[in-house]
């Protein structure tokens, strides 16, 4: 493995390790407080009726406001991707 192929994976590493400890110190803000009680639960139960339709977000959200490891994984695994798809994208242009 070459040494650019190493930096990578290095940089990889350390960008996914960022948002982790980024995401265990951000505290929620806004309605993730009411998506962690039970009026994100009500709303399930309610099949999300008359809210918004936007079914898969909904869920992600009550499960990343309830569990600290699903809000890392999921958001630090986001944010990752976000930035090596338009690096991927920009290094083609």
């Amino acid at each position: 493995m070459n040494s650019v192929k190493k930096r990578k994976i290095l940089l990889y590493f350390f960008t996914v390790a960022f948002f982790t400890i980024f995401y265990y110190f951000l505290p929620f803000a806004g309605d993730d407080w009411a998506w962690g009680s039970n009026d994100g639960i009500e709303r399930l139960n309610n099949a999300f009726a008359g809210y918004n339709g936007r079914y898969i977000g909904n869920l992600l959200i009550i499960l990343i406001s309830r569990s600290v490891l699903a809000k890392l994984i999921i958001c630090s695994l986001v944010m990752f991707l976000l930035i090596y798809i338009l690096s991927r994208i920009f290094d083609n242009i």
